[in-house]
């Protein structure tokens, strides 16, 4: 019984019977008599197995979901705060004097938060490479990574 006291050598055997059962009834798609008959137990025994198998499954599967899906909410939530910094300092950009040491910073921290939110997405692998990915966090405001870096030379030149 579940709550009876078993040695470990016990419940290894308990949990390697029940993954034979498993198998032999969902893959080789044996019958619970003939799977009875091959581990040499009692049909009820084979029920119990199944079941309990089962359900260790099912809650296996429902903790893995539940993980995926706390990961899925973090990395959804980073990624909001990049994009958030990047329109920040996008704003700050545009709201600035031309040729001024502000608009060189917000184009520096455009350029730096899209870097990180590149990393972040190809840790995830959801990008191969960061310089793809420069092109496409910068597509939102409507600029290649190639203008940036242009505009922050021009920037930088004119200082």
């Amino acid at each position: 019984m579940p709550g009876d006291k078993q040695s470990t050598t016990e419940r290894i055997r308990l949990a390697e019977r029940r993954r034979q059962a498993l198998y032999l009834h969902a893959v080789r798609r044996l019958t619970i008599a003939e799977i009875a008959q091959v581990l040499q137990v009692s049909a009820r025994t084979v029920k119990r197995d199944l079941r309990s198998a089962r359900e260790k499954a099912r809650a296996q599967l429902e903790q893995e979901a539940e993980a995926a899906e706390r990961v899925s909410d973090v990395a959804y939530d980073i990624d909001a705060t990049y994009q958030a910094a990047l329109r920040e300092a996008w704003a700050a950009y545009h709201t600035s004097p031309e040729h001024s040491a502000a608009r060189l910073r917000a184009l520096n921290t455009v350029l730096a938060a899209t870097e990180k939110r590149a990393e972040h997405l190809r840790g995830l692998g959801l990008l191969k490479q960061v310089p793809e990915s420069l092109a496409l966090a910068l597509s939102m405001f409507g600029l290649s990574d190639e203008e940036l870096a242009a505009r922050i030379k021009e920037l930088e030149e004119k200082r």
